[in-house]
């Protein structure tokens, strides 16, 4: 997981079209979506706060395939 200043940064340098999908089960966490690559990453509501109501910013600090352990079929 990369820092709030590293993530930061890194959408500066590499910004991504992102989009909401939706919530993720019952949880308070949102699926985001890379448009570009159709990589998915769940997002815990309480780090796209954290980065400022950034969610480029939240999706950096997200580590890949994180939050798709469980069935998605909820």
């Amino acid at each position: 997981m990369k820092t709030l200043e590293s993530a930061r940064l890194a959408v500066m340098q590499n910004p991504r079209q992102l989009r909401v999908v939706g919530p993720y089960g019952t949880q308070d966490m949102i699926v985001v979506e890379d448009r570009e690559t159709g990589e998915r990453r769940v997002i815990p509501n309480k780090r796209v706060l954290v980065a400022g109501n950034n969610i480029g910013v939240a999706f950096e600090m997200t580590a890949p395939g994180a939050g798709f352990e469980s069935s998605e079929d909820e």
